[in-house]
Formats: structure tokens, sequence, C-alpha cells
């Protein structure tokens, strides 16, 4: 084995984006769909290691965390910055 690191992959790549459907518009309901699910799944699998430290270091319980309230600003960012990184596939192909 090599200890030199892997070339980089390409960040562009070269030919036309793949077609799943006669529709365009299907196409880039199914890149949404995708975007979606890659973010969900992120969530859940933080989610269960925050859980996981939590219960390895006696945090707060399960009634806590439901009762806490995020800062509204803060909140209100995190959402917008989520559903422009959802529906950037939209500004990339349209």
């Amino acid at each position: 084995m090599s200890d030199e690191p892997p070339a980089p992959l390409p960040r562009h790549f070269k030919g036309k984006r793949p077609r799943f459907f006669d529709d365009p518009a299907a196409d880039v309901l199914l890149k949404i769909l995708l975007e979606l699910a890659q973010e969900h799944w992120v969530t859940r699998a933080r989610l269960q290691r925050l859980e996981a430290a939590l219960a390895r270091h006696g945090g707060p319980d399960a009634a806590a965390i439901e009762a806490a309230e995020p800062d509204p600003a803060a909140a209100a960012a995190e959402r917008d910055r989520y559903i422009e990184r959802l529906f950037a596939v939209l500004e990339r192909d349209g």
C-alpha cells in the first residue's frame, strides 16, 4: 500500500447529466427527493451519535430535549440554509 493520499475526484463531469424520465421535471423531482433523503439520513445518523453521547455522559433525558426551544433566529437561518441546499438542483439544472 502506498502512503500517498488518493487522487481527488473531479468536481465536474464531462457529458450530459443522466436522465431517468421523459419529463425533465420528473428528473428534477427525483433529484430533490434524493437530496432530501440524504439530508434525512445525515440527520438521523447525527441524532443517533448525539443520543449515545448523552446517555454515556449523563446528559439530559428525552423529556428535557423535547421541551427545549431553539433560538428562533438561529432556527430560521438553519431552515433557510436547508431549503437552499435542498432546492439547489433547480439552479444547477435550471
